[in-house]
């Protein structure tokens, strides 16, 4: 294998084999499809074979049985379908892999238009992004974090497609609708509302026609986060109401088990989430390490303007409530990550710039020595990677 002639900076993402040219493009988008193979794979093969997982599953099946709680939304839509037992949990696992791919496909869509190649692939294959993260740490794939990076996704395509008023409207309609079932579905969304807000405001300020329906579609967002958090708050869920939707999954033909993680948690309280702190504090160090090594990518870009690391910077003060109340530090540190790589592929997309490259062996070396545990009460969990 040698490469090309460059003379152009097209013939610098190919190389030539055995005559035939082939685009490194390509190349990325089958490890891309690899990764998501593999995930979907490993969560058939681990969970839905054994009757779901109780968190990877469990939290897709609260419902309203027992009244509204939160959390509840999605899966009081998957419970309308006139399934039972099996075929009820191969809809929810069909449902969540579907949503998956389609966030992955839009995803690496958006790094391609952002001018990414294989020398900004770092963001593609980091450990904290979409594609390495739920392979690393498989107990933490597919889980309703993906609602909320499909219908951020769908607003940032929305804003730069060329469309017709009507288009426009209904599309930002559609993600208004999708960012409900996602803040209804698990309250994490609401604190995800900075990264919603900044390309509408950035819009509107970029001279954007029909401001008005730009600057509705923010209020709109902001009201429904007030609903959302407020709804959380006050239908928290107890005792009661995780045995109702236990005993409801159970008269479906599903398996108890899946009593026992998400739904068990509805009946969480404060004094439950400060047990697990105590028992979690001499680990912080772990997590803020894992922080660093996923935002190396943000720290490198020398071409960051100012208000781009503002929005940055407030996003992560926006999720950083979730750190206080719930434990899987992994999670959000991901979140994080995904949520301000959309962002940052949106804002070189729209100003024409190419994302930062780097030396391909570094980014080998950044991709597959390090990983994101979920959640990770031992020091032995950090050792998460290719060479774990």
């Amino acid at each position: 294998m040698i490469l090309s002639p460059q003379h152009s900076a097209d013939q610098k993402s190919k190389i030539s084999l055995n005559g035939r040219i082939l685009s490194l493009d390509a190349l990325l988008v089958g490890l891309a499809v690899l990764c998501i193979f593999r995930v979907i794979a490993v969560y058939f093969a681990n969970d839905f074979a054994s009757g779901g997982g109780d968190f990877k599953t469990g939290d897709w099946l609260i419902n309203y049985s027992s009244g509204f709680v939160r959390r509840g939304l999605i899966g009081e839509m998957l419970m309308m379908l006139p399934l039972n037992g099996e075929s009820l949990l191969r809809a929810v696992f069909f449902t969540q892999s579907a949503i998956y791919v389609l966030v992955c496909i839009l995803y690496v869509r958006c790094f391609f238009k952002a001018g990414g190649d294989i020398r900004s692939s770092y963001f593609l294959f980091s450990p904290a992004g979409i594609l390495l993260f739920p392979l690393n740490d498989p107990s933490a794939a597919l889980r309703k974090e993906i609602l909320v990076y499909l219908s951020h996704l769908l607003l940032l395509m929305t804003l730069k497609s060329k469309l017709s008023p009507w288009q426009r409207r209904f599309m930002l309609f559609a993600c208004l609708c999708l960012y409900s079932v996602a803040l209804f579905s698990h309250e994490l969304t609401a604190f995800a509302l900075p990264f919603f807000i900044f390309p509408l405001v950035r819009s509107v300020y970029d001279g954007e026609e029909k401001k008005t329906d730009l600057i509705v579609s923010a209020a709109v967002l902001i009201l429904l986060t007030g609903i959302g958090l407020l709804s959380a708050v006050f239908f928290h869920g107890d005792q009661d109401t995780v045995s109702g939707i236990c005993n409801y999954l159970t008269a479906r033909g599903l398996s108890g088990k899946l009593c026992g993680g998400a739904v068990g948690w509805l009946a969480g309280t404060g004094a439950t989430v400060s047990t697990h702190f105590s028992d979690f504090g001499r680990f912080y160090l772990g997590y803020l390490l894992i922080a660093v090594l996923a935002i190396i990518p943000f720290l490198a870009f020398r071409r960051l303007d100012r208000v781009l690391w503002r929005e940055l910077l407030i996003c992560a003060m926006g999720l950083s409530p979730l750190f206080f109340v719930a434990i899987d530090w992994g999670r959000w540190i991901h979140i994080y990550f995904v949520l301000s790589s959309q962002l940052i592929f949106f804002d070189y997309f729209t100003r024409g710039k190419k994302l930062p490259q780097w030396n391909l062996i570094l980014i080998f070396i950044y991709c597959v020595s390090w990983g994101v545990p979920h959640y990770c009460p031992q020091w032995q969990c950090y050792k998460i990677g290719l060479f774990r």
